[in-house]
């Protein structure tokens, strides 16, 4: 779980985020949504350390990211892992060395226990066999898949995912959902999605977090969206055509419903 409380940031004396408070809770996918400019990267990289906000706490369960020792901020730090919106593979290794990075330099694990790690998470998803493949020579979808491997394996409590559907055609998008979903759930991961991808957001949204200008305008869960009577969220979700059906069809069988 990462608690967050009054957080805030300016630049140039400009408010970029405003005092939120938010709950990221374990063993559920929780999304930060907003349009461009919304304040979503910032405060993903107020979570991780990468910019300090002005005011407030991120609390790793009851630690306070903050104000712990460098020690302390470390040993949070290696308990985290990060898909790439670019993925950041390395294209002059194959997929096994891609993925065992984070063991070679984060841990003394002899490479007999490096390589079994390797095929353990590379089983996980979906990708038993493909160890001596480079980059260049895999799709898109599987880059992904390859991303999330390398994420996982040190076995993480906490998963930020940016963007983790870009670039991807709707059927191996589905398939990141579902693959993140299911890991989250096995690993009892607090797993974090920046995304734009509404079809991600009504997915796996098990909880959601929606920025409008550096503010926390709304809070809820994929099945909170359709009721929801806040504008601004309702024009950001419903830009789509078939969502927005999807929502008058909803309606229709509501009044149908009650009649």
């Amino acid at each position: 779980m990462i608690t967050i409380k009054h957080i805030s940031k300016e630049f140039d004396k400009r408010h970029v985020l405003n005092n939120i408070d938010f709950i990221f809770e374990q063993g559920k996918c929780n999304l930060i949504i907003g349009s461009s400019g919304s304040g979503k990267t910032v405060l993903t990289k107020c979570l991780v350390g990468l910019i300090k906000p002005d005011t407030g706490s991120v609390l790793y369960k009851n630690d306070d990211f903050y104000k712990v020792s460098e020690v302390k901020k470390k040993s949070i730090l290696h308990n985290i892992g990060m898909l790439f919106q670019g993925n950041a593979l390395f294209d002059s290794m194959n997929i096994e060395k891609n993925i065992s990075f984070p063991l070679d330099m984060f841990t003394k694990l002899s490479r007999k226990d490096k390589l079994k790690k390797v095929d353990e998470v590379l089983e996980k998803v979906n990708l038993k066999g493909t160890n001596k493949l480079k980059p260049n020579e895999i799709s898109g979808g599987m880059k992904k898949r390859v991303g999330i491997a390398r994420a996982i394996i040190r076995t993480p409590s906490f998963l930020f995912c940016d963007e983790p559907n870009s670039g991807l055609d709707p059927q191996s998008s589905i398939m990141i959902d579902k693959l993140i979903k299911e890991l989250t759930f096995d690993f009892k991961m607090t797993t974090i999605v920046v995304t734009h991808d509404m079809n991600s957001v009504m997915e796996i949204g098990q909880k959601i977090l929606y920025l409008y200008k550096g503010h926390k305008h709304w809070e809820g869960s994929n099945l909170d969206i359709f009721s929801t009577q806040n504008k601004e969220l309702e024009d950001f979700i419903f830009a789509s055509d078939f969502l927005k059906e999807a929502k008058e069809m909803k309606a229709l069988k509501a009044t149908q419903i009650t009649k």
